[in-house]
């Protein structure tokens, strides 16, 4: 589904374009579900032109910049396509062989890491780093399909010594367990596309309770925006499903930044951890057989 949007200014502007910037057109209108999280790198090698030709046919056609031009292709490709009309689109475009779907799912997932990773700074990790540390408690909030990334971010928080509670699942016990919570905490919520009016009801509130609200989404305007302290973009293209590759990278990042931070006061914890798991008995013990014959 090309975007109206960009489509309309490129056929006001196409006989003010060089055929470098004609070649980029013809990326992004061919390829509107790739192209959305593409970096400007990505771009350019695929229209075989620099990456300042990309940043003038962004211009050319009225956009400040790449951001806002691949702004349109996100909110027609993420907000108006339904998981099946994602998946219709794609298989349009793709081969039935095994390979050229692997070979797809590769690029699109190396998209969404590029396009998380575009997002993040040094800055922005310790600042958030920091911010969970000194909590007194992390509320993690995700529905639908951000239920995944709200455990994974519960359970690594917790092995970095972060009091945490996961929000997902019925609103009314979650609103219940929000009775107490003060601008001493922290609420954390996912919210990838299509967007949850659970999780807005939720962080209206933390908001007007003055929690501070770090929302992971997959763009810096969402329905959520205005009531979020923090913004940070992943990448979830996916074919039929939105990916959570860009949002497991995010965590990992923000979960090996508070444990470097807090630098040997989490040994005394793995520590236990492991005494405990070995008097549990909680793992298959495993080895390489042919090594134990030499």
């Amino acid at each position: 589904m090309i975007p109206d949007a960009l489509l309309a200014r490129v056929n006001k502007h196409a006989s003010d374009l060089s055929p470098a910037q004609k070649r980029i057109v013809q990326h992004l209108l061919a390829n509107p579900l790739k192209a959305s999280y593409e970096s400007i790198a990505q771009i350019a090698r695929a229209a075989k032109c620099s990456e300042s030709t990309v940043t003038r046919l962004a211009n050319a056609l009225g956009f400040s910049g790449l951001p806002e031009m691949r702004q349109v292709l996100q909110d027609n490709v993420q907000s108006q396509l339904a998981p099946g009309d994602r998946l219709a689109e794609a298989t349009q475009k793709l081969a039935r062989d095994a390979q050229s779907y692997l070979d797809y799912h590769h690029d699109v997932d190396m998209t969404n890491l590029h396009y998380t990773r575009e997002g993040l700074d040094a800055r922005r990790v310790d600042h958030l780093a920091d911010l969970l540390m000194q909590a007194r408690k992390v509320y993690v909030l995700g529905h639908g399909l951000n239920i995944a990334s709200a455990v994974f971010m519960a359970h690594r928080l917790r092995r970095c010594l972060i009091n945490v509670e996961e929000l997902h699942g019925d609103t009314f016990a979650n609103m219940a367990r929000l009775m107490a919570i003060s601008p001493d905490d922290v609420l954390v919520v996912f919210d990838l596309p299509r967007y949850s009016k659970e999780s807005l009801l939720i962080a209206r509130h933390a908001k007007a309770m003055g929690v501070p609200v770090v929302l992971v989404t997959d763009r810096e305007e969402t329905p959520l925006t205005p009531f979020s302290t923090m913004v940070f973009c992943a990448g979830s293209q996916g074919v039929a499903f939105s990916s959570l590759v860009g949002i497991m990278f995010f965590i990992n990042v923000i979960g090996a930044r508070i444990l470097i931070n807090r630098g040997s006061a989490t040994l005394p914890a793995f520590r236990q951890i492991e005494s405990l798991e070995k008097q549990i008995d909680h793992y298959i013990e495993f080895w390489d057989k042919d090594s134990t014959q030499s």
